[in-house]
């Protein structure tokens, strides 16, 4: 998102007929602070999530640390080379996130899981709110009517 007219027209698409029952909007970039203020407060107004992903490691915190109170989450990005072993950097990163997401009071969503054993190990870890990844299928978006 670039502008609050991008922000109405998100709200007005949600709010259609044709939108969906809940919506979650996730942040590659982030917009200066004072964009990001207005906009959340429209946005948050309306119902929609907004989280911010591409998040990697502990090297974004500094990124994103001044969006964290206008945020409702985090989007940690997992890839594993090996699918079958779960590295202990990757234990670390996931344990650093979900200190960071419950300090922050804002959810903690991970990407990236690619298949059940991987689904196991991470729904042993705490603290997780929502899983993504190829394991569970590709994501759709709503058809509209032109």
């Amino acid at each position: 998102m670039g502008s609050l007219q991008t922000a109405n027209k998100i709200i007005a698409f949600f709010n259609s007929p044709d939108g969906p029952e809940n919506m979650f909007i996730e942040l590659k970039d982030i917009p200066t602070t004072n964009l990001l203020k207005s906009m959340m407060e429209q946005l948050h107004q309306n119902g929609i999530i907004v989280l911010i992903s591409k998040i990697n490691d502990n090297r974004h915190f500094e990124k994103i640390v001044a969006s964290l109170k206008y945020v409702d989450g985090i989007k940690l990005d997992i890839h594993v080379k090996d699918k079958t072993k779960f590295p202990i950097y990757l234990r670390k990163d996931i344990q650093f996130w979900r200190d960071i997401a419950k300090k922050w009071h804002v959810m903690l969503v991970i990407d990236g899981v690619a298949n059940q054993s991987m689904e196991s190990w991470l729904m042993e870890q705490e603290g997780l709110d929502y899983l993504e990844g190829d394991y569970f299928g590709d994501a759709k978006l709503p058809l509209l009517k032109k």
